[in-house]
């Protein structure tokens, strides 16, 4: 998860983002029903935030068109902002914690689409026991 905010906004500069910055600034996120609205919120209540959220939308483009426009800031899914010319995307502070288990099953030695068969390459080189 990374922070968008606007390109002109005094947090642009920022190496990144603290959990106190939330309650500071309007807040657009996810809608409260989708997976990631309901991971933002646990993220929130993680850290005894209460920001100022002020739209939800079911989507990061929605959220970065309104982001671009000057309306707050967001707390979304990397998922490459690099066409978005009017923000800046900026990392959570280290410290801060924020993650997603994510489960698939397959079965071995049964034919998988390519893109599922490099995806469990990836993770059986980049992943052990003890890193999960």
């Amino acid at each position: 998860m990374v922070v968008i905010v606007p390109e002109k906004h005094e947090l642009a500069e920022c190496p990144c983002i603290t959990a106190e910055t939330f309650n500071n600034y309007p807040l657009l996120t996810y809608d409260h029903t989708s997976g990631l609205g309901k991971q933002t919120r646990t993220f929130f209540r993680r850290y005894n935030l209460h920001p100022q959220i002020i739209c939800e939308s079911p989507d990061e483009n929605g959220i970065a068109s309104l982001v671009s426009q000057g309306f707050g800031i967001a707390l979304v899914a990397d998922i490459g902002y690099a066409q978005w010319d009017k923000i800046r995307v900026i990392p959570l502070a280290p410290e801060l914690e924020f993650y997603h288990t994510v489960y698939m099953g397959y079965l071995a030695g049964k034919y998988q689409i390519p893109a599922v068969s490099r995806f469990i390459k990836f993770i059986q080189d980049n992943y052990t026991e003890e890193n999960l």
